[in-house]
């Protein structure tokens, strides 16, 4: 799995518009299907966009979720352009969420570094809501 690109996008959250950048990921093991994961478009060390970025370059091995205030000690900082990043491996938890339609949605929750776990394979019939695959970004 890896990350194809990632671009800039708008939503509303409680009437106020914010930026985001939506990134995109295929998964080649289920027909190269496509998987959507968003972070805010702060440039700080220790954003969610830049620890999914360190990870993706293979410069963080850490599996936790703690971006922003709960990331703990110093982090380097990285470019995570669209252009450093498309292409590269890595892995990623996806959930199943309900969007305000009440429609199902995958989506990414958490990127790795590649090899970080082993691939669990998640039949579409399966009960279970979430998967952990490898893909290109």
């Amino acid at each position: 799995m890896g990350q194809r690109t990632a671009e800039k996008d708008e939503y509303t959250y409680r009437g106020e518009s914010r930026e985001l950048v939506r990134r995109y990921f295929t998964i080649p093991a289920h027909d190269d299907a496509e998987v959507t994961g968003i972070s805010s478009m702060s440039l700080g060390a220790k954003t969610k966009a830049a620890e999914w970025s360190r990870r993706i370059l293979g410069m963080s091995k850490d599996t936790d979720a703690n971006f922003g205030r709960d990331a703990r000690g110093k982090k380097e900082p990285v470019n995570w352009g669209p252009a450093i990043l498309e292409g590269k491996p890595c892995q990623v938890r996806v959930e199943i969420r309900e969007d305000s339609n009440g429609s199902e949605r995958s989506n990414v929750v958490n990127v790795f570094a590649p090899g970080s776990f082993e691939v669990s394979e998640v039949s579409e019939d399966s009960e279970a809501t979430e998967e952990l695959q490898s893909a290109p970004f």
